[in-house]
């Protein structure tokens, strides 16, 4: 928890049976939606460097490629609740995430 009582948080999950980056990436979305509906009270933004699901989110235009229905999945969540919004963060300031990344390659306590 920061000073002005704002938080910021991250996490990990080892996912199989994606083939792209950018699949990977729709569903960590997902999966952040899923958990702040269960406990988030006040506004959230969900920062990725993936300027390609920023845009097909907020234009509500989606491609003909498998996280189509993620994307998709996700504009709904965020028309359901109001105080989630998603955002672009360039790659160099979400350094990070990607630290995180590397980590849970190598985590010794992954299963």
């Amino acid at each position: 928890r920061k000073e002005d009582g704002s938080l910021v948080g991250a996490t990990t999950k080892v996912v199989r049976g994606l083939n792209e980056a950018i699949e990977a990436e729709a569903m960590s979305v997902v999966e952040a939606i899923t958990f702040l509906t269960q406990f988030q009270n006040g506004s959230v933004i969900i920062e990725t460097d993936n300027a390609s699901i920023v845009k097909a989110i907020h234009r509500r235009i989606y491609p003909r490629l498998y996280w189509r229905m993620l994307a998709r999945k996700i504009r709904e969540a965020m028309d359901e609740n109001p105080k989630i919004s998603i955002q672009w963060i360039n790659r160099n300031k979400n350094t990070v995430v990607h630290v995180l990344a590397n980590w849970a390659e190598v985590e010794p306590n992954k299963i």
